[in-house]
Parts: structure tokens; sequence; C-alpha cells
């Protein structure tokens, strides 16, 4: 999927959708796998789909540590619209 994304404008699309979708309904049963991919799509052509997984599923979990840093690093982004994303989240504290 990675390869395929590379110069695609509908990325971004893509991306929405992805974060819309994992923001609703069952959290899967080992929400690690979403972080593990979530990293290796830290690339500059996939950042966005990086991005729409942490912010689609960080906040359902409460963002554990390392959700946070995985959130910290894409504001770090060489992409700007990856670095955008990140930043439109806002991290409260659990309730």
């Amino acid at each position: 999927m990675a390869a395929d994304a590379t110069g695609r404008p509908a990325l971004a699309t893509t991306a929405d959708q992805l974060r819309s979708r994992l923001g609703h309904g069952a959290l899967p049963p080992t929400p690690t796998t979403i972080l593990t991919a979530a990293t290796a799509l830290a690339h500059p052509a996939t950042g966005l789909l990086s991005a729409a997984l942490i912010t689609g599923t960080g906040p359902r979990l409460g963002w554990p540590p390392p959700w946070r840093t995985a959130l910290r690093d894409l504001r770090a982004h060489p992409s700007a619209d990856v670095r955008d994303a990140a930043l439109e989240v806002i991290i409260r504290a659990a309730e």
C-alpha cells in the first residue's frame, strides 16, 4: 500500500476516511498492531496514512505513552501536511 500511495493526491482523502473509520466501532483486539503499522508508514509518501492511524486510534485508547510519542514524531514530520494533521490533534487528560 505504501508504494501505491506515492505521488497520489487521493491519499489525503483515503487518510481522512481511515481516520473516521478508526474513530468509531469496536477497537481492534491488538491496537499495538495499528501502532506498529503507523510507525512503519511514517515515510514522507505515506505519512498521512500514519497520521490517520495514530489520530484515529490514539484518542480511543486514552493516548498511552507510545501513542503520544508517535504523535509527537508526526508533529516533526518532513511533510507539512502530516505535521498539520498531527498538530490538529489535542490530547486531553483522561476524564
